[in-house]
């Protein structure tokens, strides 16, 4: 029996051993004149080693009293060459040292020699993939030697050659040279950044490759792959492969709509899903993208070739688009009570279908697009495409694999919740990370806001139930609806119960009967008498009434738009590569309202020669005054008053409601205004709002400098909170954002115009209106403060967290 560094080793074994040495013998005999003293003085810090006892037959007079333990390590360089390491002997005596390899039956055959002062020894020009055991002796000027037999062993390996299958989130690295025949297993390591590498994955001996998964997207990696002996000696070989995974950069623009077969041209009628994404990173002429769908959650297969179709819910593609630039892939069809995630992967051209190279970790929910298939008649706001446009609107780089966010610690970054809580009690808080801007929820929105469902037929006397003026008692049944068009002060909805009509606005809290009846978010025709106008003369509490009163039975009760919301909904398609993007020149003309039926898409405040609105009274408009007017919903006229996200007229035609109230805080010099949240108890979002552009519980901050309105940029405003579109006095910190500098260009300052917040009293509540009307400028950041949220003069735009 033998021992290996104190265990017993059996002769079978240490036979084993030498028959892998002799099988390198031959490369490994050198001339030893050409080797004397041979050390390349490298700090290659070795691998433990596990060494054996051969019974070698001894060259020389044996002497054991030199203090020399023998070769202490062995280790691989680069596939060809080894380098053996030894401590130096405690006795003077010793004059040189003696490198030898055990050959076939234990025979040492003399490599080369050192002197006293050397401790390595580099053998060279050994063959790759082989193993060798070598014995180190001490000699002394007269040729004796200290005679131990003590032995290292190393493999020789060169390491990583290359990578291949790179994907997303995977690679595979190469073997060089195939391999060591004796190897048991291989493991591999990488870095990223400059670190310290750390173990991946290991491999049996069968294998001729290592992939690896699970990596960060567009990450340089630095990987080396080791072979382990049946000993368990790992090999040091310092090779190493350089390479990058491909450069996802996330979502632009997610949009869905629901059915909406009334919807003006050149709208979309039917359900359906659009993607735009940004070109990868690395992406060149010849990429080759893959756009799959799956059922949301559900497994993914990124090999898929099937076509999505109705009623899939397994994996799908969806589309397959080459080349340059950004893309856009559309799906149509989508079921409306499914929800779906869509994942998006690119491999080089040429690389087949079914490549995992498309791989991405199914599990992994960043490299995934939940994607909720709208209600009829309401279009999605997409979380990451919210994030991509505040972003961008605010000069911010994304984060692609945290859904777009960015860094942001101002008014509006997060919301509390994405429900309008019930019984005074908050919803469930979201708890987003703090310092980050994030829209945090995906919701629906109206894509055409609610309107007047004024009966159509032969019950008014004998005609429609619509006319100039309010309804006379004996119109109509109980059930029916009627619309007053008159007077631009008019404009108003009426609902028969107990036989008498009553003006909506009188519904404080709307049941779901009157609802159903009386108010409807699909536009009528434009082709037809029936046209819906929207409802208008609402107050904040009737509106808020009105949506919770309509409900859908996927998601529940709809609520009022939340200001923060409504500046997201209205966004124009202007970030970069947004399929149709416009110029901020643009999106300020399509505001402004001169020329509705020509350039000037929206119905802003100096809209003139609107003369057809497509039904009223054999054709006329629907206010009787063909110079200023509402607009009926879904009118082909404001077609084009669209936003990135499909919603018409959130811009102009009349002031939108949102849940959003600001209430007096404390008695400074001018005011400040805090958090009113009567309506929206999920809706804190303008808590302690000051326009000092601090945010904060007990606000306190001077504002406006004893003014007792801020109307307009002329009023001293020179900052804007973005996300809430709220107009500043200052900069506090990054919180708010300077108007005409380098983050928010002045040219965007159009679309603020024309706000209106008068001071509160001590006792004051103010109710929001933002987009503007017919009778003003109109923008996403132009609003309006009412005197208390019974006060007449809004419209109603609902929507639904998409949850």
């Amino acid at each position: 029996m033998l021992y290996v560094r104190g265990h017993l080793m059996n002769r079978s074994i240490t036979a084993f051993l030498f028959a892998f040495a002799l099988a390198g013998a031959s490369a490994s005999c050198v001339d030893t004149s050409s080797l004397v003293g041979n050390s390349d003085g490298s700090t290659t810090t070795p691998s433990t080693t596990t060494t054996a006892t051969p019974t070698p037959t001894p060259t020389a007079t044996s002497v054991t009293n030199w203090g020399f333990s023998g070769a202490a390590s062995a280790v691989n360089l680069d596939g060809s060459r080894i380098k053996i390491m030894w401590n130096f002997a405690l006795s003077s005596a010793v004059s040189s040292y003696r490198v030898y390899e055990v050959t076939a039956g234990s025979v040492l055959n003399t490599l080369g020699a050192t002197a006293s002062t050397v401790n390595s020894f580099v053998v060279t020009g050994l063959a790759t993939g082989t193993m060798h055991t070598y014995v180190v002796q001490a000699y002394d000027n007269r040729g004796n030697t200290d005679g131990n037999l003590h032995s290292v062993m190393a493999m020789t390996f060169a390491g990583i050659s290359g990578v291949s299958n790179l994907g997303n989130v995977e690679a595979t690295l190469a073997f060089a040279s195939g391999g060591v025949s004796v190897a048991t297993q291989y493991n591999s390591y990488c870095s990223t950044g400059g670190g310290n590498m750390v173990a991946m994955t290991s491999v049996a001996s069968s294998a001729t490759n290592i992939a690896l998964t699970g990596l960060s997207t567009y990450t340089t990696y630095v990987c080396k792959i080791t072979a382990v002996s049946p000993l368990g000696i790992e090999d040091s070989n310092t090779a190493t492969y350089t390479f990058t995974t491909r450069g996802y950069q996330g979502v632009i623009l997610v949009t869905a709509s629901g059915d909406a077969p009334t919807a003006p041209s050149p709208q979309p009628t039917a359900r359906q899903v659009n993607i735009t994404w940004s070109a990868f990173l690395d992406a060149t002429g010849s990429s080759l993208y893959k756009l799959i769908r799956v059922q949301k959650g559900s497994t993914v297969d990124m090999t898929a070739t099937t076509a999505c179709a109705f009623g899939v819910t397994t994996s799908c593609l969806v589309c397959q688009p080459q080349g340059l630039g950004n893309k856009t892939c559309q799906d149509l069809n989508v079921d409306n009570t499914l929800q779906y995630d869509y994942l998006l992967s690119m491999a080089p051209l040429g690389t087949s279908l079914s490549s995992t190279a498309w791989l991405l970790p199914s599990a992994d929910t960043s490299y995934r697009t939940s994607v909720q298939i709208p209600p009829a008649n309401m279009v999605l706001v997409h979380r990451d495409s919210v994030n991509v446009e505040e972003c961008w609107t605010m000069g911010l780089a994304t984060d692609p694999l945290n859904h777009q966010r960015c860094s942001y610690s101002g008014l509006g970054a997060v919301p509390y919740s994405s429900g309008a809580g019930t019984n005074g009690a908050l919803s469930p808080p979201l708890n987003l990370p703090t310092n980050y801007f994030d829209m945090g929820y995906n919701f629906f929105v109206d894509r055409f806001g609610e309107g007047c469902n004024w009966t159509h037929g032969t019950d008014c006397g004998g005609g429609d139930c619509i006319g100039n003026g309010a309804p006379g008692a004996g119109l109509g049944v109980n059930g029916d609806v009627y619309y007053d068009w008159g007077t631009v002060g008019s404009y108003r909805c009426y609902y028969k119960s107990g036989g008498a009509w009553t003006d909506l606005i009188s519904f404080s809290q709307m049941t779901s009967t009157i609802a159903t009846a009386a108010v409807t978010n699909a536009p009528g025709s434009s082709n037809t008498v029936h046209a819906i106008p929207p409802l208008y003369r609402t107050s904040q509490n009737n509106a808020w009434s009105i949506c919770q009163s309509i409900v859908d039975p996927n998601y529940g009760p709809k609520r009022l738009l939340r200001a923060r919301e409504f500046v997201a909904s209205a966004a124009w398609p202007e970030v970069p590569g947004d399929p149709g993007q416009i110029s901020d020149s643009v999106a300020s003309t399509n505001e402004s309202g001169a020329s509705i039926e020509n350039t000037h898409v929206c119905n802003g405040g100096s809209a003139n020669g609107v003369t057809q609105l497509g039904g009223f009274e054999s054709g006329d408009d629907l206010a009787e005054d063909d110079t200023k007017t509402v607009l009926i919903m879904g009118s082909a006229t404001s077609a084009g008053c669209v936003s990135r996200y499909g919603a018409q007229d959130l811009i102009g035609n009349m002031f939108s409601f949102v849940s959003d109230q600001l209430a007096y805080c404390d008695q400074t010099t001018a005011a400040c205004y805090g958090q009113a949240s009567s309506l929206d108890q999920g809706n804190v979002d303008m808590g302690y709002f000051n326009f000092d552009g601090v945010q904060g519980p007990g606000g306190g901050g001077v504002n406006i400098n004893g003014a007792t309105a801020v109307n307009s940029l002329s009023n001293g405003v020179t900052s804007l909170s973005i996300p809430l579109g709220l107009p500043m006095v200052g900069n506090d910190n990054g919180n708010a954002l300077t108007l005409g500098g380098s983050i928010f260009p002045l040219s965007k300052a159009h679309s603020m115009q024309n706000y209106r917040l008068t001071q509160i009293g001590v006792t004051g509540v103010r109710a929001a209106m933002y987009g503007g009307n017919y009778q003003s400028t109109a923008s996403r950041y132009t609003s309006n403060w009412v005197v208390d949220p019974n006060t007449v003069g809004g419209t109603v735009r609902c929507a639904l967290p998409a949850e």
